[in-house]
């Protein structure tokens, strides 16, 4: 889609949060509620609203729980990640009724991660033929991005990247990224992969066989075109790539209905929002 103008912008809010909590300084009210990161977080939403005047928005937050269904396939999933401090938490909190009185619509589910409720928005938008943009900094969105779905990372000068940005990143196409990230994995979700083998190495097997379980069928099969010592590797741990391909793999089909008129942009309540 050239000159991409996108109508609705889902957002990453819990990406924006602590990137802000982590970079600003730590102001706070006069009753010392730190308020940093909710701050930078408006600032950033004032100005998207203006500069971009999009039709509908859907902020999107995480839910204490995580992600069930990748919980129930890897209970370790995430494990090794520390508790975030008690002052980004009360501004995750307050972060919720800060969006909804800015007249935008907060968009959270139990159990569901936000990156799989932006999967599940922008898929939906893009079957009405209505352009979407992703706001955040995570990898794994980019697995959908198509020619009605592009990301803003972290909504900053890069702009808007459609889905040749999934070649330019990781050395793939978009189809292939499940497969890529099963093979890497992701050691700050612990998401195991194939150990021993690195992005060069991913982008290599793909480009010769395809999908991962293309790459594993040739392992077993002793494919003269696959070194025996990575064959080895991948014939080791082919159970945790598996695993990982149906951790990483983004779940578009949420237990949710879905009408775009719900996450129209409204006008604030002036009184409201002055007085939070």
């Amino acid at each position: 889609m050239k000159n991409f103008s996108p109508q609705f912008f889902l957002i990453d809010a819990h990406g924006f949060l602590h990137r802000n909590y982590h970079a600003l300084p730590k102001l706070s009210t006069s009753f010392g509620q730190e308020v940093g990161a909710l701050y930078g977080f408006l600032r950033w939403l004032i100005k998207m609203l203006r500069e971009q005047n999009p039709a509908y928005v859907a902020v999107c937050f995480d839910s204490p729980g995580g992600c069930a269904r990748r919980k129930t396939l890897l209970p370790s999933y995430k494990a090794n990640r520390k508790k975030p401090d008690d002052a980004l938490i009360s501004q995750l909190d307050l972060a919720r009724e800060l969006v909804e009185t800015l007249g935008l619509r907060v968009v959270a589910q139990q159990g569901i991660e936000a990156d799989d409720l932006m999967a599940f928005l922008a898929l939906n938008a893009a079957k009405q033929q209505v352009p979407s943009v992703l706001v955040t900094s995570d990898k794994d969105v980019y697995q959908f991005l198509n020619e009605y779905i592009h990301i803003w990372p972290s909504g900053g000068k890069d702009g808007f990247k459609g889905p040749e940005a999934a070649k330019e990143k990781f050395g793939v196409e978009v189809h292939f990224l499940p497969d890529y990230f099963a093979i890497v994995g992701d050691a700050a979700d612990n998401i195991p992969g194939i150990k021993g083998v690195g992005p060069k190495s991913a982008v290599d097997l793909i480009q010769k066989f395809g999908h991962l379980e293309d790459i594993i069928r040739a392992a077993q099969n002793d494919n003269p075109d696959l070194k025996p010592a990575l064959a080895q590797k991948i014939l080791t741990h082919e159970g945790e790539a598996l695993l990982s391909k149906q951790l990483v793999v983004l779940d578009p089909d949420l237990k949710m209905a879905f009408s775009l008129d719900d996450y129209r942009v409204h006008s604030p309540d002036k009184e409201k929002l002055s007085a939070l």
